[in-house]
């Protein structure tokens, strides 16, 4: 996910948000380990560090600027993660002019669904308008990972399936997927009210746009490659 914001950003705050976060939810301190053992096991750290990067473009001219930041969005992304090690999430800021950063928060889909992510990105909203204070940021109850594991492991499959059944009745042919080609994707969560750039395949989030309110509503994922 990319944030551009405007104005001073604060990173020892973006920091504090982070580690609030990785501190609330157990998903967020969640490592898989499979090597040598007969099932694979999800372990859950009682404590994970967050380590924020800051990084000043502003120096740059335009189109070195431009450069850097693509140059740097890929090979984060191809950097990927190791699986073994909490946690897996890390948190990128980039000064690219006096009045205008970018958050670059870089996670793996193993600990967040779409679901899942517009709920954090939204508490890291309400965080960091509230200086870091959870006191100020007025957010619910976190519930305990505990309660998903015991809510998946009583799931029916056979009502999803036919959950699933009754909202795809009527559709018929092929399904037709949209085009990826364009160097750019926009995609939106209004419930977040952010603006993100996607270069080389990253999503843009804008504010209004309806797109994912069904799939909100839906209570669903909608997986954007």
């Amino acid at each position: 996910v990319i944030l551009r914001l405007g104005g001073p950003v604060d990173v020892a705050t973006v920091t504090r948000c982070w580690q609030l976060l990785v501190d609330r939810y157990p998903a967020l301190r969640t490592t898989l380990h499979w090597r040598d053992l007969e099932r694979p096991l999800q372990a859950v750290h009682r404590r994970a560090t967050v380590g924020v990067r800051a990084s000043d473009l502003a120096r740059l001219d335009d189109r070195a600027r431009d450069q850097a930041l693509r140059r740097f969005l890929v090979d984060d992304r191809a950097k990927g993660f190791e699986l073994s090690r909490a946690p897996l999430v890390r948190v990128t800021v980039l000064r690219t002019a006096a009045t205008e950063h970018y958050v670059v928060v870089t996670l793996h889909h193993i600990v967040l669904d779409g679901w899942s992510l517009s709920i954090v990105m939204g508490e890291f909203s309400r965080l960091y308008a509230a200086g870091g204070r959870i006191a100020g940021a007025e957010l619910g109850p976190a519930p305990p990972f505990s309660s998903f594991i015991a809510w998946l492991r009583e799931a029916s499959e056979e009502r999803s399936a036919e959950y699933w059944r009754s909202e795809l009745a009527g559709y018929s042919g092929a399904p037709t997927l949209a085009d990826w080609s364009t160097p750019e994707r926009r995609f939106v969560d209004d419930a977040l009210g952010l603006t993100l750039d996607a270069p080389d395949g990253w999503v843009v989030l804008k504010p209004g746009n309806p797109l994912v309110k069904s799939p909100k509503d839906a209570r669903v994922t909608l997986a954007i490659p």
